[in-house]
């Protein structure tokens, strides 16, 4: 059985699950995050598509409310 009710369901975690399954924001700790746009915006913010290779940019959403930074979060 699930941690999380209804994460067998393709529901999207909280701050509370995620928070619960990550280690703090450290200038140790790299957090990796990969999914739908729509997710990656909830979670850490969006990658900056254009000419050339995409971009990281900033951390925002969930991860930044964490207190992690571009420094130690990898968007996929």
């Amino acid at each position: 059985q699930s941690q999380w009710p209804g994460a067998w369901h393709h529901e999207r975690m909280g701050q509370t699950q995620i928070q619960s399954c990550i280690p703090r924001a450290s200038a140790d700790t790299m957090v990796i995050v990969c999914g739908p746009q729509s997710m990656m915006q909830d979670v850490c913010g969006k990658k900056i598509y254009g000419k050339g290779r995409p971009k990281q940019g900033k951390v925002t959403g969930i991860l930044e409310t964490l207190g992690y930074d571009e420094n130690n979060v990898f968007k996929l």
